[in-house]
């Protein structure tokens, strides 16, 4: 019978019954009324066990049948039980139930994130490998001149460069994606950090007559991953430099408080376009002014990198003119 198929609920059935059954002999020996009385007491009180044993295992299999729903994908809400055991029961089924549909809603996103991440990355080798593949073409010719030849073999070079700097980009992206980028904080000054990173782009602002200034208290520190902290700041000069026209002039300007340490990284060039200000920190975004040599994803791995170590990355135009890079690095980050 299944309302007793529990071992425990079958024995304290038993018991109860044996008892029963001596009670209503003896009372049937004493008198035949006590008897009949004893008798219909018992057969209530046996009623009263079977009733609340059916509605409690009732209530077991609605609970039963909605979890195997639920294991199947469906988006049902749980069965609440007033009282007892059962709405401990079904309070952790809920809880359990929330915490599976945010995981499902949480594989779905990634799983949509992963979907244009690969359309993203086939768009950007796209272009080059077409490119490479009609050099290839050209290149068969046996008719070709040495010098057209040449420049293929160059252009060739440029495009096979272009694409291991993509790759090696997409890497980072996944790394800092996936979160395992093991930061190593450390207190370096500020001022040092900046150079480092304006290092790699010294001759490129000389030969466009970039002037770059300083501006800040030397002494000031900062705890955090020099490597990468470079990195990110470097892919904001490099933007600048990018969209500044010759005789620019770039300033990284730094100050620190109770709070946090500030840096901002501003530029006299043709700053954003204001269709373009909301998207710069995408993935993969080219805006209306892009530099025919980029992939448009520097800003969204230094805001990554950044927020990443406890900080945040901003951008908005000045009203003089050009574009204006701020970044905070909160006290406690990386502690």
């Amino acid at each position: 019978m299944k309302y007793l198929r529990n071992k425990e609920e079958r024995i304290f059935f038993f018991i109860l019954s044996i008892l029963a059954a001596a009670a209503v002999f003896s009372n049937f020996l004493i008198n035949r009324t006590a008897g009949i009385i004893t008798l219909l007491i018992c057969l209530s009180f046996f009623g009263g066990i079977f009733c609340y044993n059916k509605n409690r295992y009732r209530r077991i299999e609605e609970l039963t049948n909605q979890i195997d729903e639920l294991l199947h994908g469906a988006q049902l809400p749980v069965l609440q039980a007033e009282e007892g055991e059962l709405a401990i029961l079904s309070s952790q089924i809920q809880k359990m139930t929330i915490r599976l549909q945010e995981q499902s809603r949480s594989l779905q996103k990634e799983k949509a994130h992963l979907s244009s991440s690969l359309t993203d990355i086939a768009h950007q080798l796209r272009t080059p490998l077409t490119t490479l593949t009609m050099i290839g073409d050209f290149l068969s010719d046996p008719e070709l001149d040495e010098q057209r030849r040449m420049s293929l073999a160059r252009e060739l070079l440029s495009m096979l460069k272009r694409i291991d700097q993509l790759i090696t980009i997409l890497l980072k992206i996944a790394k800092l994606e996936g979160q395992t980028v093991q930061y190593q904080p450390q207190i370096i000054p500020l001022k040092k950090l900046l150079s480092d990173a304006l290092q790699p782009f010294l001759i490129p602002m000389e030969l466009k007559d970039i002037s770059v200034q300083l501006v800040g208290d030397e002494t000031i520190q900062l705890l955090t991953d020099s490597t990468w902290t470079q990195e990110a700041v470097g892919n904001i000069i490099k933007n600048c430099i990018e969209h500044s026209e010759s005789g620019s002039h770039l300033i990284l300007a730094y100050e620190q408080n109770a709070l946090y340490t500030e840096l901002t990284i501003s530029d006299t060039g043709t700053g954003i376009d204001e269709e373009d200000l909301p998207h710069i920190f995408e993935r993969f975004y080219q805006g209306k002014n892009h530099h025919k040599n980029s992939f448009g994803v520097g800003l969204s791995l230094a805001r990554m990198i950044i927020t990443q170590q406890g900080g945040n990355l901003t951008a908005k135009n000045k009203l003089s003119g050009g574009a204006e890079f701020t970044i905070r690095f909160y006290r406690d980050m990386l502690k």
